[in-house]
């Protein structure tokens, strides 16, 4: 056997264990009737909905019960549009209580459905498994024809193409509409139209030059800026302007400015206190980026995608849906 097929071996028996907790234990129950009375739903504590994430989660890896909760790690997120890191492991907890205190405001109860797997997989609590954990979550709070039907999509959405045979709650389809949004509240012009062009600072050629950074706090923040460019150079211009050495950590190249990060380095000598600041306002930056998505979800007329067509929540909603539809479509067989 393969090390493909024990892995597509293991998914399908993790994913009966989780199946026959979810209906055997009564939770797919107490989810349908959770959903449809607030009274009862306001007596669930973040907390409470937190621990349950993490049993979920430990049954889809197979984990030991006191093993079962959040690594503190970072954790690069891989999407559609590319990879990028999350918010940073003291901010998760207050945004998923964030989210989850939000829900009475939510102008349909329903998106529930979509925010809160939407926030498993923005903030990827777990070092394995969020994919399955937000899928699941999706499911139990989605409307089914039975129980039975519920466990064979559950056990779809648990596969080794699990994404594909479900819905995927994929943070994606909208970080780039929500970074927009960021860039300009933080000073960052788009050139006229409503897509995605956004200008260089005045005088820049550029955001950042491709020297190699000489110093471990430097090599560190170059790797972060591979990831996260735009986030990287509001946070360091932050931090730079407020010692008043922006203008020093400038080079010329050619038709414009860059900021150097060996420059910095320089600037910053050999303690970390700058660096640790430059982070600290960077984490700021992911830590507003899901703000963002739980906002449009509680006032969704507020944020609009870049063609300014939709709603940030309806275009990500009918993503998801058609995504999905596509995929279904795919497996249909000819004539």
């Amino acid at each position: 056997m393969t090390e493909e097929t024990k892995l597509e071996v293991n998914r399908a028996e993790h994913a009966k264990v989780v199946t026959k907790f979810l209906t055997d234990r009564g939770v797919y129950d107490f989810v349908q009737i959770l959903k449809n009375d607030p009274e009862l739903l306001s007596k669930i504590t973040v907390k409470q909905f937190k621990l349950f994430l993490d049993r979920i989660n430990g049954m889809i890896q197979n984990l030991p019960i006191g093993e079962r909760d959040s690594y503190g790690i970072t954790v690069h997120l891989q999407g559609m549009t590319g990879t990028q890191l999350v918010p940073s492991i003291t901010d998760k907890p207050l945004l998923l209580e964030l989210a989850f205190k939000s829900l009475p405001r939510l102008k349909r109860q329903e998106d529930a459905m979509y925010l809160l797997p939407l926030m498993v997989n923005a903030l990827h609590f777990y070092g394995d498994g969020n994919g399955r954990t937000s899928r699941t979550l999706h499911l139990l709070l989605r409307s089914h024809v039975s129980r039975d039907a519920f466990a064979d999509e559950l056990k779809q959405a648990l596969g080794d193409a699990g994404r594909f045979d479900s819905w995927n709650i994929d943070p994606s389809i909208i970080n780039v509409d929500i970074e927009k949004i960021i860039l300009m509240r933080h000073g960052i012009r788009f050139k006229e139209g409503n897509g995605w062009n956004p200008e260089m600072p005045e005088g820049f050629a550029g955001l950042f030059t491709a020297e190699a950074p000489a110093t471990l706090h430097g090599q560190r923040f170059n790797e972060l800026r591979k990831a996260d460019t735009a986030y990287c150079f509001i946070a360091a211009r932050t931090v730079l302007e407020s010692m008043d050495m922006f203008g020093e950590c400038l080079t010329t190249i050619d038709a414009g400015k860059f900021l150097s990060i060996p420059m910095m380095e320089i600037k910053f000598g050999e303690g970390g206190g700058a660096w640790r600041a430059v982070l600290h306002e960077y984490n700021k930056l992911k830590m507003e980026h899901v703000q963002v998505m739980i906002d449009m979800f509680v006032r969704p007329d507020a944020y609009y995608t870049r063609d300014g067509n939709e709603s940030l929540r309806d275009h990500f909603i009918r993503e998801v849906e058609q995504r999905r539809e596509t995929e279904l479509q795919k497996h249909i067989p000819g004539p």
